[in-house]
């Protein structure tokens, strides 16, 4: 019985250890992508002045790029990144399935029959791209994203509710 404690103990210690080592290397990942994020791009920034503004003691323009262009961007695409991830995580978790996802609630296919149902009966998708002469009924350029959302939560009521019905807990 002794061994057998040691072995998982042993086993507890290497994944930990594999663990921590993932960790660290997305993490790092993570960096070195975000400083590239920040580097590259049509304003040629040159390492030492990339280095220089975010130290504090580059040029005007080279600030204006990298601090209200690019920084923003690269912070965005990880909070875009972290949302997904979470979200995805959430679902998986109230499904109880590791291959759970939006498609397999049936939430993507009602929100792109929202979207769909709005560009085709509102022609919205003529107010989105600026075609005056497209026969837009409606001027409302964020139609198509709120049909798309209320067909969303419109499906996830009825879900919940049939689910009750039939003594299910998903």
């Amino acid at each position: 019985m002794d061994g057998k404690n040691s072995e998982l103990g042993q086993q507890l210690k290497n994944y930990r250890v594999r663990q921590f080592l993932l960790v660290t290397l997305t993490i790092l990942l993570l960096l070195i992508i975000s400083i590239w994020g920040i580097w590259e791009g049509s304003a040629q920034l040159s390492a030492e002045k990339l280095f220089k503004v975010l130290t504090g003691k580059g040029d005007a323009i080279s600030n204006q790029v990298v601090f209200y262009i690019r920084m923003p961007r690269v912070m965005a695409a990880i909070a875009t990144g972290a949302g997904l991830s979470i979200s995805g995580a959430v679902i998986q978790t109230v499904i109880r399935n590791p291959l759970g996802s939006p498609f397999t609630l049936g939430l993507s296919a009602a929100s792109a029959f929202g979207a769909a149902l709005a560009i085709v009966v509102f022609g919205a998708i003529g107010a989105n791209a600026g075609l005056e002469d497209s026969g837009v009924m409606f001027d409302v350029p964020w139609l198509v994203t709120l049909s798309a959302f209320l067909f969303w939560i419109a499906w996830r009521c009825f879900n919940n509710r049939f689910c009750q019905m039939e003594g299910s807990n998903a």
